[in-house]
């Protein structure tokens, strides 16, 4: 679960609202409906009113519980959308523009921490966030009553108290919860165990350094820490004083005034507190004697889904980092050497073939121009090294082979529900074993030897994960336990009589095996993290061992491994009562015209020759945040003109569109007589823009084509001889593509391979408007090359363009300058090429604090330009060239908890005019 709602992110999506800043969160095209309730608006697409109804119901349960613990009721109604666009688990709240959730149907079958009721959980988890960044008094509340709901004290609060408090209530008011996973104990346990425990600084904010999500899972249990030491109503108390906050980033003052000690001292109680506990867990473990296991793997990060080749050659999982693209590893056992199969977005468990041969898995993948991201099943051939796609949008994941090769059963998903079903490899044809159903989900299916039976893990509603066995000859299912222990991943034993699986039952996750002949279970590891995914090869039994670095590959002799001791399994998890899903609220079509109303207004000011004059800005969005505008209004009663800027976006559907008319006074200082003074522009401007996007998993493609038309008019050039800049009508066409495979990762200091080419061309013609006729041909091309050594890269790029016969036209053209140069180049024809040395030179990770200030890492680049611009392009030559040579060393920041920034140091040297110079820049930066 995500959150979009971090301060200056949040500010700077209003500023520049008109860009698509939610487009892929909500599905594209299809025809919308909304039900509405008391306090939510639901809305859905065709075939989705019965979810809807029953995300209705659950909303207004949690309301009344969540507004009883944070004692804040929200005016006006939450937005809901039900999104099923794609198969990714995650899940979405922002406060602004409009109060709004997010919500993908999937369920989160398979994954290592239980739930009772997924959907009930979600709204807990991103409706406490909303609460929680609504709240507003005092001065904060009194400028939204004025202006609209926009000043929101509480989103200007470090990563782990905003998603502290959500994974706390998600605990407290639901059956399961991450601070009750065994999952979240195991890495606590860990950190503990070897040193590795998060600082508050770190925690604060989204680090690719493991545990990627410490916000969650630090934050949690810290909150919980604060709850059980004062009181839970100070949780509420403290959100509440610091929603009266005018000056951003005070939390400790308010901490002090509530919890009587500032944020890092409590930190450091809780750190001191758990330390102590865990150091009792860990001796407890430690008695019954650890298991003896070698580590295969040291790297640490997320891994999952191992599994062995019948005949113990081969090792599979999938890797996840931040160091490189997610991938599906295959480590031989024989040669001990590791081999990327495929990249991409994985989805669910994978399986050999009987003999080895081949590899079925789960993987996302976009379709049509992009609006759907949804699993499919591929196999790929170990001996030939090629992958087929066996699926195309079939929503399919956890393959498993048949004894003959020639079926794979699978786990198909649509909505909230999933079934298990069958295809033939060879025909395609798909037959479905169970009915669809959101209480009953399956995963991690697996064929046992004589090709009998299937095992797999069945998830039921409640919070029951527990193992079945399906006779595929008979139609039977048996079930093998039923409890709310976790029991994932079955894997097979060779003769077939027993079943080694994980299992949170001894509350650690430990691997166990299950007789299938007398029904018994005996725990087989003891470890201090967590044992999950058990491969058995022979006498070796393969897991994936949880340290404090994250998940390394591990085995152990079967034939050595102790039985430990099993203790009465006791169920801690809580019954959550909620109410049945009896009301039915009435559906409508939505429509979004009804919903474009301004959530916030400015007063906005101008000047031009006459003086100065006021008017009103505002913004406003429907309720699916497709369509958006801006507005400025401002009438000059002075010089008798009516000033506007009006912006106008659709992201809504494949093909997005933007609209923009304005008609505005700027200003440029001027000499004249030796002194300094303004001269008065007025620009009416017109524009359409069509944007057509297409993603892939591995690239992304973009087609535009757009209208530009400003008409520029002097407002006192009656002062001057000469008239300074240039005035009448400019209108072109213009035409875009761009495509990009370039990619960077969480530790990346810049794209480390692929490549980013644009193009461009625009047209001035009279029969559009324009008072020129010319045209402008451009291309952008640039080059990553990785290097051996972690995260170094070579960048190369050209830029060029070149102008037709007549003047030249300067509106939004690519720099063309070698860095460093005083005096711009110019010529009909224009290249820039550059060559950079790209390499990290400090990974920092590391804030003080709560302080708004993270440094993420330190870099460095070496660097040659080489600019030229000639008005006949055979005269473009190196050696009529202005070169650059330099260096940069740039800082990565975080400001205030979200938004990445970076400063950039450069020292450029001019060869031809042997000059030097330093500059100092600061620049926006994604986070990775």
């Amino acid at each position: 679960m995500r959150a979009i709602k971090y301060s200056i992110l949040l500010i700077s999506v209003l500023v520049n609202w008109n860009a698509p800043v939610f487009a892929g969160s909500v599905p594209l095209n299809g025809d919308w409906r909304f039900l509405q309730t008391a306090h939510f608006k639901v809305y859905y697409q065709t075939g989705q009113e019965q979810y809807a109804q029953k995300v209705a119901n659950k909303a207004e349960d949690v309301h009344v519980t969540l507004v009883g613990f944070l004692k804040w009721l929200p005016y006006g109604h939450t937005n809901v959308i039900v999104a099923d666009h794609t198969d990714i688990v995650n899940d979405y709240a922002t406060p602004l523009p409009k109060r709004t959730i997010i919500i993908h149907p999937a369920q989160n079958v398979g994954d290592r921490n239980n739930f009772g009721d997924w959907l009930y959980e979600v709204l807990v988890h991103e409706y406490t966030h909303l609460l929680q960044m609504d709240m507003q008094s005092g001065i904060p509340a009194g400028f939204n009553s004025l202006f609209g709901r926009i000043f929101l004290p509480n989103i200007f609060q470090p990563l782990n108290q905003i998603e502290g408090l959500a994974v706390y209530s998600e605990t407290r008011y639901t059956a399961f919860g991450r601070n009750r996973s065994a999952l979240t104990e195991g890495m606590l346990r860990s950190a503990a165990a070897e040193g590795g425990w998060v600082p508050l600084d770190r925690a604060g904010v989204a680090s690719p350094c493991w545990p990627r999500d410490a916000a969650y899972i630090y934050g949690g249990k810290f909150f919980e820490y604060l709850s059980h030491r004062y009181g839970q109503n100070k949780l509420a108390l403290y959100q509440r004083k610091h929603s009266n906050l005018v000056l951003p980033f005070m939390q400790n003052s308010t901490a002090r005034s509530v919890f009587g000690k500032s944020f890092p001292a409590l930190w450091q109680d809780w750190e001191d507190a758990s330390y102590r506990e865990y150091g009792r867990q860990i001796d407890s473990i430690k008695k019954d004697g650890l298991t003896e296991a070698k580590l295969i793997s040291t790297d640490g990060f997320d891994k999952s889904e191992l599994i062995s080749s019948s005949d113990g050659k081969y090792l599979a999982y999938i890797d996840q980092n931040s160091h490189r693209r997610s991938a599906l590893t295959l480590y031989d056992v024989e040669l001990g050497k590791f081999r990327t199969v495929d990249r991409g977005i994985f989805l669910g468990s994978m399986q050999f073939s009987s003999d080895g041969r081949y590899l079925a898995y789960g993987k996302m993948e976009y379709s049509g121009f992009g609006e759907n991201l949804y699993g499919d099943i591929y196999i790929h051939d170990m001996d030939g090294r090629k992958t087929k796609r066996i699926t195309h949008g079939l929503r399919a994941r956890d393959p498993a082979f048949s004894r003959d090769n020639k079926l794979l059963y699978f786990v198909a998903s649509k909505l909230d529900q999933n079934a298990l079903a069958v295809i033939d490899i060879q025909t395609s044809r798909v037959g479905y074993l169970t009915e669809f159903a959101e209480d009953q989900l399956f995963s991690h299916p697996a064929v046992s030897p004589d090709g009998g039976k299937i095992a797999l893990a069945v998830w039921q509603d409640g919070g029951y994960q527990d193992l079945y066995l399906y006779d595929i000859a008979d139609k039977e299912w048996r079930s093998l336990m039923a409890d709310r222990a976790q029991d994932m991943a079955p894997a097979w034993s060779a003769d077939g009589q027993s079943l080694y699986f994980a299992s949170d039952r001894s509350g650690v996750w430990n691997i166990f095996d299950y007789d299938l002949q007398t029904g018994s279970i005996s725990r087989r590891t003891n470890v201090i993290g967590g044992a999950f995914n058990p491969a058995v090869s022979d006498d070796i039994l393969y897991f994936l061992n949880l340290g404090s670095t994250g998940y390394d590959l591990a085995k152990t002799k079967t034939s050595d491994s102790i039985y430990y001791q099993n203790a009465a399994y006791a169920d801690t998890a809580e019954f959550a009562e909620t109410a049945p899903d009896t009301a039915d609220y009435p559906s409508a079509k939505y429509r979004p015209g009804k919903t474009l109303l301004p959530f916030f207004w400015f007063p906005a000011a101008s000047i031009d020759e006459k003086g100065g004059a006021l008017g009103a800005a505002l913004m406003g969005a429907d309720d699916l945040m497709a369509k958006s505008y801006t507005a400025m209004f401002i009438p000059s009663f002075n010089s008798q003109r009516f000033y506007y800027n009006i912006a106008y976006s659709d992201v809504g559907r494949s093909l997005n569109y933007n609209l923009r008319l304005s008609d505005n006074a700027t200003s440029e200082d001027v000499a004249l007589e030796g002194k300094e003074v303004a001269y008065y522009t007025r620009h009416q401007s017109q524009s359409l823009q069509l944007y057509l996007p297409v993603a892939r998993s591995d690239h992304a493609m973009a087609a535009a084509v757009a209208y530009y038309h400003t008409n520029y008019t002097g407002l006192n050039d009656e002062i001057f001889a000469v008239n300074p800049y240039w005035t009448g009508h400019l209108a072109r066409l213009q035409m875009n593509l761009g495509f990009s495979n370039a990619q960077k990762f969480g530790f990346s200091i810049s794209p480390e391979r692929g490549r980013e080419i644009s193009l461009e061309s625009r047209l001035y013609r009279n029969y559009l408007g324009s008072d020129l006729n010319q045209a402008w041909q451009g291309f952008s091309w640039a080059e990553y090359l990785p290097l051996p050594f972690r995260h170094h890269a070579l960048m190369a790029k050209i830029t060029a363009g070149a102008w037709g016969q007549g003047g030249y036209v300067n509106q939004d053209l690519p720099e063309m300058q070698p860095r460093g140069a005083t005096e711009d180049i110019y010529g009909r024809y224009q290249a820039l090429m550059t060559a950079e040395y790209r390499f990290p030179l400090l990974y920092v990770e590391r804030g003080y604090s709560t302080w708004p200030f993270f440094l993420k890492n330190v870099s460095g680049a070496l660097l040659v330009d080489i600019g030229a611009a000639s008005d006949d392009f055979r005269s473009l030559s190196y050696a009529d060239s202005r070169q650059c040579l330099g260096a940069e060393i740039t800082s990565r920041w975080i400001f205030s908890y979200a938004a990445p920034f970076k400063i950039t140091l450069g020292g450029y040297h001019l060869p031809d005019e042997n000059e030097s110079r330093m500059v100092l820049k600061l620049s926006s930066a994604p986070l990775w």
